[in-house]
């Protein structure tokens, strides 16, 4: 009588092995997006505290954080990192971090999955009264468009 389970033994294996890496590759995704979302946030609050060295400092970081990525999105993120981080102008640095906030936001919504833990804050007096708004791991508002001098100017839009 011939053995019919080696082949089942082996198939299985298989399926166990691909399924092994890809929860690897999913947990390796899920922390890298986590290290980019804490290195926005570094972002943020350094702009909150007008402080421009601290905000090029984080920019940076995300900047190597996103490396050779041919995303497009992370891409996009890169270009906002490394604008901010080329600048020691704080307004140069806000005005940068308004695409920067468009393009995270887009960012978080594409991977979905689970709730991130972050608030869409929106200011309608940035710019000139033209709004804008930022991600924030926190319900209470810090608006890093203005800092102290209108520091709890905003509403939470959403959460994600």
């Amino acid at each position: 009588m011939k053995n019919y389970r080696l082949p089942y033994l082996i198939i299985f294996a298989m399926i166990m092995t691909l399924s092994a890496c890809s929860s690897t590759e999913k947990k390796s995704a899920s922390n890298d997006n986590a290290e980019l979302i804490a290195a926005y946030l570094g972002v943020k609050n350094a702009l909150v505290k007008t402080d421009a060295k601290l905000a090029g400092e984080d920019a940076s970081k995300m900047a190597r954080q996103i490396g050779d990525s041919q995303d497009e999105m992370l891409v996009k993120l890169k270009a906002d990192a490394l604008a901010i981080a080329n600048t020691d102008d704080v307004a140069k640095q806000r005005e940068k971090f308004n695409t920067m906030s468009q393009n995270i936001y887009n960012y978080v919504k594409q991977i979905g999955g689970e709730k991130q833990g972050l608030y869409k804050q929106y200011c309608p007096m940035a710019f000139n009264d033209t709004g804008a708004f930022w991600l924030s791991a926190e319900k209470e508002v810090n608006n890093p468009y203005f800092g102290s001098m209108m520091l709890h100017c905003g509403v939470v839009k959403e959460e994600i």
